[in-house]
């Protein structure tokens, strides 16, 4: 697949701790939600420029995707991908519940529900104004 790489965009997948666990590329073009998965071995150190290398390989390589309607919120997009890559078993066992945790965050923050202080709130999302 030929990729724009200018054009791809990156999702980090957080612990509770704030802590990458994976990272996710992805391309939406024509409707289509192309992606690419790397996730963090425990074992491992973690290093986001490896996360974004190996991710972006993938999504070049061998992308995986689905359609998506243009006139979806973004944040919907990627809850979508998220619960997707959530049910998928070849996505592995250590990244479900982050996954899950992720897309409802994604969702909430598309609804405007105000975040408390202690929990992660991803940094490109825009807090609701407090009424």
């Amino acid at each position: 697949m030929n990729i724009d790489e200018s054009k791809v965009k990156y999702l980090y997948i957080r612990d509770k701790n704030r802590f990458p666990v994976g990272c996710i590329a992805y391309i939406i073009h024509r409707g289509i939600i192309n992606y690419g998965l790397s996730t963090y071995n425990p074992r491992d150190k973690f290093n986001k420029q490896w996360a974004r290398d190996i991710a972006c390989a993938r999504l070049t390589t061998k992308p995986k995707g689905f359609a998506v309607s243009t006139d979806e919120h973004p944040n919907d997009v990627l809850a979508d991908l998220l619960t997707l890559l959530h049910k998928n078993k070849e996505t592995p066992t250590r990244m479900h519940k982050r996954l899950r945790q992720t897309a409802q965050q994604l969702t909430d923050a598309k609804r405007g529900i105000i975040f408390p202080e202690d929990k992660p709130v991803f940094p490109y999302l825009p807090r609701a104004e407090a009424q």
